[in-house]
């Protein structure tokens, strides 16, 4: 969710790790038609319009992975982010929530039933200091 500079490098990841359904999410347009040179197999303009394409896609299990990239994610967007993760997936949050924003709608119950994941990601999960001089 989310095909800006952080987008892409996501969508060229699930590609390099053979990721066969590789959905690119993005209301801007030319971010979009810029995904599938990336690694997108499909492209929609938002969450909602993703839900119904991923369920056909996966016959109904819905991603293995989603991973928000937008760099400011309004709490609204969790949701639904959250219904495109399959049971036993990970829903990645790499983008900020604005600091008034702190309540997140979230239904616990599937969280526990489905045993889906909700996580942060910061720098990949890498440490800056000593991995950036390495890469470059």
């Amino acid at each position: 969710i989310g095909t800006g500079g952080v987008g892409m490098n996501a969508l060229q990841g699930a590609r390099a790790v053979g990721a066969g359904n590789v959905v690119g999410v993005d209301p801007v347009e030319f971010k979009r038609d810029a995904a599938p040179s990336f690694g997108a197999t499909h492209t929609v303009e938002s969450v909602e319009a993703a839900i119904p394409l991923v369920q056909e896609l996966t016959r109904g299990v819905m991603a293995d992975r989603v991973i928000i990239t937008a760099g400011v994610v309004h709490v609204d967007l969790l949701a639904p982010a959250m219904m495109l993760t399959r049971k036993g997936g990970t829903c990645v949050l790499t983008g900020l929530v604005p600091n008034g924003e702190v309540m997140v709608p979230l239904v616990l119950a599937e969280m526990t039933l489905s045993h889906k994941r909700l996580q942060g990601a910061l720098y990949g999960g890498m440490n800056p200091r000593a991995s950036m001089p390495m890469l470059l």
